[in-house]
């Protein structure tokens, strides 16, 4: 998703769990009272949703769960670049 989205579509994404927004506003994972959201906060609000309502985690292991998520896409950007690159070395 490289679009930004409005409040009121992730909300409709979120079936109107306004609750999940205020949390990871709250834990600092999404902007306080922001009315547009990019790709990567959309996912984050999505997966807490799942992990919050469907597999009953608690709001601090929601926080956990998603900055390791982060760090380990992150880490596997970098993973695929240094690939990339030591191939454009050969």
């Amino acid at each position: 998703m490289s679009e930004r989205v409005s409040l009121t579509v992730l909300l409709q994404m979120l079936e109107g769990d306004r609750e999940v927004l205020d949390l990871l506003a709250e834990r600092e994972l999404l902007p306080k009272g922001a009315d547009s959201f990019a790709g990567e906060e959309v996912e984050w609000a999505l997966v807490a949703r799942t992990l919050l309502r469907e597999l009953e985690v608690n709001p601090p292991g929601v926080e956990i769960i998603l900055r390791l998520r982060s760090e380990n896409l992150a880490i596997q950007r970098q993973v695929t670049e240094l690939i990339q690159q030591l191939r454009a070395r050969r």
